[in-house]
């Protein structure tokens, strides 16, 4: 728990400007991997606070007509486990427990992690 704490408190002194930067330079370097148009189904994450920002390797997969799929965290029977919904602009999201944005469950969206090309 402390080093995680002790991460956190490290990634919160890179400034805004420098993770877009980085966020920029990632998707620039997926963009051109030679792979990427074998991929269909891909994992991401929306950031809280100052993790890194998905959100121009989001935007630029779904331009290229990729499935992105966010994790819900759901309880079953007591279990916690992660689902993977697919996202789209017109997703109604919500904040879990823990104040994380996440689709509102809909199974119909909804694929095993098997199933996901990319993470």
């Amino acid at each position: 728990r402390q080093l995680r704490q002790q991460l956190i408190a490290k990634r919160n002194l890179i400034p805004a400007l420098q993770r877009e930067k980085y966020a920029r330079q990632a998707w620039g370097h997926l963009r051109n991997w030679g792979r990427l148009n074998q991929v269909q189904s891909i994992a991401c994450y929306l950031p809280v606070g100052a993790e890194f920002p998905t959100h121009p390797l989001i935007q630029g997969l779904q331009l290229r007509h990729k499935n992105i799929f966010l994790p819900i965290v759901q309880n079953n029977n007591k279990n916690r486990c992660l689902t993977f919904q697919r996202y789209q602009a017109q997703t109604t999201m919500r904040c879990n427990r823990f104040g994380i944005k996440e689709p509102i469950p809909n199974p119909r969206e909804q694929i095993p992690p098997p199933q996901l090309n990319l993470v």
